[in-house]
């Protein structure tokens, strides 16, 4: 599988990275916050939330100790930069794979709330699409309509 980007995609491993985490960090090119599966046993039970992005694996580990005190840092630790949008997230059955995973790990609880999370996920992708039609928070490299640069063909 090839994203837009020319990157290669290899379902195969990604499935199979899920399937070893302990704690894994999905991260989208277009949504700030990251989604923390934390599937560690612990005195509390695994964590699942969205997080801020952390410029480092050492910055995220340590944010994992105020979230998780008590608990030493992960030994299968597993950040995705999934490189497609979250529709395609749900249609390649990753998602499935990260539920499937998080149930095993936690119980059925896991499931409302992988799917909370994923209802504010859609929410998100949602506003980045409304911010990018209106121009809210992206610009355009050209000039408005009706407006000529200076020096262009009028």
């Amino acid at each position: 599988m090839h994203a837009e980007n020319g990157l290669s995609l290899s379902l195969t491993e990604v499935f199979e990275a899920i399937g070893k985490s302990d704690v894994l960090v999905l991260g989208f090119l277009h949504i700030a916050p990251r989604v923390l599966f934390d599937t560690r046993p612990g005195p509390d039970k695994p964590l699942f939330r969205m997080v801020p992005p952390a410029r480092t694996p050492e910055e995220r580990f340590a944010h994992l100790r105020k979230l998780r005190p008590g608990l030493t840092d992960p030994e299968r630790y597993v950040f995705i930069q999934w490189p497609l949008g979250l529709t395609s997230l749900l249609t390649t059955e990753v998602w499935d794979q990260v539920v499937d995973h998080c149930v095993q790990a936690a119980g059925e609880s896991a499931r409302e709330d992988c799917e909370g999370i994923l209802k504010r996920l859609r929410q998100l992708d949602q506003k980045e699409d409304r911010e990018a039609i209106s121009g809210e928070s992206y610009r355009t490299v050209w000039p408005p309509r009706g407006r000529r640069r200076a020096g262009g063909p009028q």
